[in-house]
């Protein structure tokens, strides 16, 4: 089969607004969906892999049990995300929570301020504690900024910035809130879209999404510093709709994405992919059980231990910032 353009879309993205469309590329976030969700519980083809959210009153939020926080047997199935309360604002849209590997600081975007969306700074003093959050500086100058991905040491931070078009940019960090502004990554950009980019735990590796070829399709490279390697496509991945949001354990073996691909439930699903080897490609993917909705819905991160996935889904009407825990 030939592959097709899937559809025109000027921005790709979890951003929302003028220039960014998140949590899919080219799609419209669903604003009529029902109320906020503070917390969310599974309803039916539970086997199959589909939620669906419930709301609950104002102030409601998951346990601590559910956020995170010791052992899991990673045979399991993830449980239902539980909406983290603290990150999701309940007007403008919120995504990309990605951590440092004690799970304890990370960043994300978000537009609650400002009227554009911008990177934050998140901590916790540990797992079962909601984070606080503070804006981050040295990486704005006016123009959009999504999908905040940090090394390993929190010096280096990869991102998606909007400007002539969507493109990947590198930033230093000077203190855990403050960082030197931003390089367009000229190895890795082109004059279609680049955006979704993630540094994996462990790995001097960055996996972004590109529509250079006419569609979304995951591409990886490597990493030196803040200095990147042209990028080869996954092509074990690609079919004729978009994959993106990719998102590799600390092993390299397997990768989390999301795709609009076929036989799913709707909109952007979560899908997983194995490897046995790391110079093996992937294997086929399958939707992951439990996590996914009738709406878009996108891995963000998964813990160093593998016992959570960060997602992010505009289940609610707007995107918002959840987490799934395996048993």
């Amino acid at each position: 089969m030939s592959r097709r353009s899937r559809r025109t879309r000027p921005r790709v993205g979890h951003g929302t607004g003028p220039d960014l469309q998140r949590p899919a590329i080219g799609r419209r976030a669903t604003a009529d969906t029902a109320c906020r969700v503070l917390a969310c519980a599974a309803i039916g083809c539970a086997a199959c892999g589909r939620f669906e959210f419930d709301p609950l009153p104002d102030g409601a939020t998951g346990s601590s049990d559910a956020r995170g926080g010791g052992s899991c047997d990673l045979a399991a199935p993830f449980g239902t995300p539980v909406l983290i309360a603290e990150l999701s604002d309940s007007v403008q849209p919120d995504g990309t929570l990605r951590l440092l590997p004690d799970e304890l600081t990370g960043y994300f975007w978000s537009r609650r301020s400002a009227g554009m969306s911008q990177i934050y700074v998140v901590s916790r003093p540990d797992l079962a504690s909601p984070f606080t959050l503070e804006l981050v500086t040295g990486v704005g100058g006016g123009a959009n900024q999504v999908d905040p991905s940090i090394s390993d040491d929190g010096s280096v931070m990869v991102l998606r910035q909007s400007g002539p078009g969507d493109d990947l940019y590198v930033a230093t960090r000077v203190t855990v809130d403050t960082f030197t502004g931003t390089t367009a990554i000229s190895s890795l950009n082109t004059a279609s879209a680049e955006a979704q980019c993630f540094l994996p735990i462990g790995r001097d590796e960055i996996y972004f999404e590109s529509t250079r070829t006419g569609a979304g399709d995951i591409y990886m490279a490597t990493r030196t510093g803040t200095t990147f390697s042209p990028p080869t496509a996954l092509m074990s991945l690609a079919t004729p709709y978009d994959e993106g949001d990719p998102v590799v354990t600390a092993d390299g073996l397997t990768i989390y994405f999301r795709s609009d691909r076929p036989a799913a439930f709707g909109g952007y699903n979560i899908y997983t992919a194995t490897r046995t080897d790391l110079g093996d490609t992937f294997g086929p993917a399958t939707l992951v059980p439990n996590v996914n909705t009738s709406a878009d819905d996108g891995p963000s991160w998964i813990s160093p231990d593998g016992c959570r996935l960060y997602i992010s889904s505009d289940a609610a009407g707007t995107n918002d910032v959840y987490v799934a825990s395996r048993g």
